[in-house]
């Protein structure tokens, strides 16, 4: 066996040893996540950060997440649900960096101003229309 043949079988040998700990990394990454999610759930309200599937969660609350994979980033996981399709939509992402609690409160927050802009343009194109009619029949 040369030099070559013996380098390639250590650095095989150590692939695999990276490979499994990155298994052993990616799994520990989904338990930790699902335990943030539980946290997460014990919080008033935690529903409005659900962005995506929102009527398949109202329909399986309690196995949903169980069929979400996790993915995430150097500050964040996210829950991301596949269908048959090949579809897949991020369900829900949770900041590392912010307490669950703040997340939730600047939720409604944000939803609650996106409610209030909706109004304010229907409002307005509601006054648009009304100025339209008296003008065509004044």
């Amino acid at each position: 066996m040369n030099m070559i043949q013996s380098d390639l079988i250590k650095d095989i040998k150590h692939y695999k040893e990276l490979e499994s700990s990155l298994e052993h990394l990616e799994e520990q990454i989904d338990k930790e996540a699902r335990q943030l999610l539980k946290e997460l759930q014990k919080i008033d309200g935690w529903q409005c950060m659900i962005k995506a599937c929102k009527d398949h969660y109202a329909k399986y609350p309690k196995k949903f997440f169980d069929w979400c994979s996790v993915t995430h980033t150097d500050s964040a996981v996210q829950f991301v649900k596949g269908y048959s399709d090949g579809d897949e939509y991020e369900v829900m992402e949770i900041d590392l960096h912010n307490s669950l609690a703040m997340q939730v409160r600047n939720k409604q927050i944000e939803l609650r101003g996106e409610a209030q802009r909706k109004q304010q343009e229907i409002k307005e194109k509601e006054l648009a229309e009304l100025k339209r009619l008296k003008e065509k029949y004044e």
